[in-house]
């Protein structure tokens, strides 16, 4: 059995128990650090971490929602938030460890980080991690792969194989395919299956598919742009993403309150 103080009530992990069950957490291998000073816990892994508050005191707003003294013992840590397992977390923190400061991983990685970072709320993490992946060829669920191009702006030729893939597949879009792409991403799918069907002769199509798909896309996104900047409340310094090849060089200032971004091709300013 593990010392009593790796032992942690599950119904201080979750309100919703109505009896404390006493569970054994692992310490996660690279991230439980002896001078850290913030107890996080993934518990649908049973793993706890300890890192450095700063890292997420500055770039999570989730960060902020949590209560002041939650995390500082192990006894009482944070709950990482719904659908963040310990990999996912690891990636993340990856970001900030990382000792060859290079960054450098594969495309599927970096769309792990940035999903992670979004259910975070850590908006310089995001444009770190869209930044790399418009330069990146990334193998991943089709749909995901499009709503990540719809949201981030990135080229329509970075998903064209998830295009070709969701429009050449027998069954529509359902409901909630089409609301996870977004709306202009649907409209685009459903315009290419109907131009399929029209030039289809014979039940044989005049046009190859990925010829009418890369068509159609060009048509009708806008131009690559960068992607939404985050809003920011309280001073901060100007955060730039430079794009050299895959490499990103990012700056940035001492944030000194909660921060928001806003996923749309509409960029907001709230302050």
């Amino acid at each position: 059995m593990p010392p009593s103080d790796q032992l942690v009530a599950l119904e201080s992990l979750d309100p919703k128990e109505e009896s404390a069950v006493l569970v054994p957490l692992t310490h996660h291998q690279c991230y439980y650090l002896s001078d850290g000073d913030l107890y996080i816990v993934a518990p649908s892994d049973n793993t706890i971490f300890c890192i450095h508050a700063h890292f997420l005191q500055q770039h999570s707003a989730w960060m902020q929602t949590q209560p002041h003294l939650a995390g500082r013992e192990e006894g009482n840590p944070l709950v990482l938030c719904e659908g963040i397992t310990a990999n996912d977390f690891a990636s993340v923190l990856w970001v900030f460890y990382d000792e060859t400061l290079e960054r450098q991983v594969s495309g599927e990685e970096w769309l792990g980080i940035l999903l992670a970072a979004e259910k975070m709320q850590m908006p310089r993490v995001q444009l770190l991690a869209c930044c790399k992946l418009k330069e990146l060829t990334v193998a991943a669920d089709p749909l995901v792969k499009i709503a990540v191009q719809q949201r981030y702006s990135i080229r329509p030729q970075w998903a064209l194989d998830a295009y070709l893939e969701v429009c050449t597949r027998p069954k529509p879009l359902t409901l909630d395919e089409g609301l996870m792409i977004g709306m202009p991403g649907t409209i685009m799918i459903a315009e290419i299956r109907e131009q399929m069907a029209r030039v289809s002769v014979g039940g044989i199509l005049a046009e190859e598919p990925a010829t009418l798909v890369q068509r159609v896309i060009s048509q009708n996104s806008p131009p690559e742009s960068d992607p939404p900047v985050p809003t920011v409340l309280g001073e901060s310094e100007t955060f730039e993403c430079v794009v050299g090849g895959a490499n990103v060089v990012v700056h940035v200032g001492h944030i000194s309150a909660a921060f928001s971004i806003y996923l749309s091709d509409t960029r907001s300013d709230k302050r």
